[in-house]
């Protein structure tokens, strides 16, 4: 299994826990100067300050442009890319034109072959799972969807937001096993390798484990759980 990076969001753009974790994921690369790609969620925008972070830190950058680049474009910075990177935004757009683009594919191919490291923050980081928990419903009502399937588990983001802490039962209703992350906090899928990041020390990230009833396990606290991911 390749490296998939999910945050559950939290981090204001200017703050020193965001510099925080841009270093974090820049150190998952092993290059001095790596080749960051962005993949815009909502509509096709982007942030020029997150750009610019990535930019001082000694990346080179890129962005995928899913109407302006050709296939092979698009699957050439795939390739290229030793960061890709997702922000927040709606979840089910790009969801639903990186499938219908083919360009999964390519994402499915750099996972599976190459240390590409693939990364999120909330919507951008429910990309990569089999299932999320999301609030992209009509008047933004949550309900469940069907991501690109990279990672195993159901995801929900924002986990210790009041209007996301109904996901806790509802957890017990899916068929995969459930990862909810707190604003703050990231879980990252390092090969075979297991890390948490979080700003403070005190943002949580819970397994609710399908196999022990959805015994609700703080990943946080629990090494051996959180190595047997």
């Amino acid at each position: 299994m390749g490296n998939v990076v999910a945050i559950g969001g939290g981090f204001d753009i200017e703050s020193a826990h965001e510099w925080k974790l841009a270093r974090y994921i820049y150190s998952l690369a092993k290059k001095e100067h790596p080749n960051y790609l962005f993949m815009p969620s909502g509509f096709g925008g982007y942030s020029e300050k997150y750009i610019n972070k990535q930019f001082a830190l000694g990346c080179e950058i890129d962005v995928l442009q899913y109407f302006g680049d050709s296939q092979a474009e698009m699957a050439r910075k795939i390739r290229w890319a030793d960061i890709i990177f997702m922000p927040g935004g709606n979840s089910t757009f790009p969801i639903h034109i990186c499938k219908k683009k083919e360009i999964d594919k390519y994402l499915r191919e750099v996972f599976e072959e190459k240390e590409t490291v693939l990364s999120g923050k909330c919507a951008g980081a429910m990309f990569w799972f089999e299932e999320s928990y999301n609030n992209d419903g009509p008047d933004d009502s949550f309900e469940f969807i069907k991501p690109l399937g990279l990672i195993p588990y159901c995801m929900c983001p924002h986990f210790d937001s009041p209007e996301w802490k109904p996901f806790e039962e509802l957890a017990s209703t899916r068929k995969l096993s459930s990862i909810a992350i707190d604003n703050g906090a990231a879980i990252s899928f390092l090969g075979k390798k297991r890390e948490i990041f979080n700003v403070s020390g005190k943002e949580k990230v819970y397994l609710f484990d399908a196999k022990q009833n959805y015994k609700k396990i703080d990943l946080t606290e629990d090494g051996k759980a959180l190595a047997e991911l």
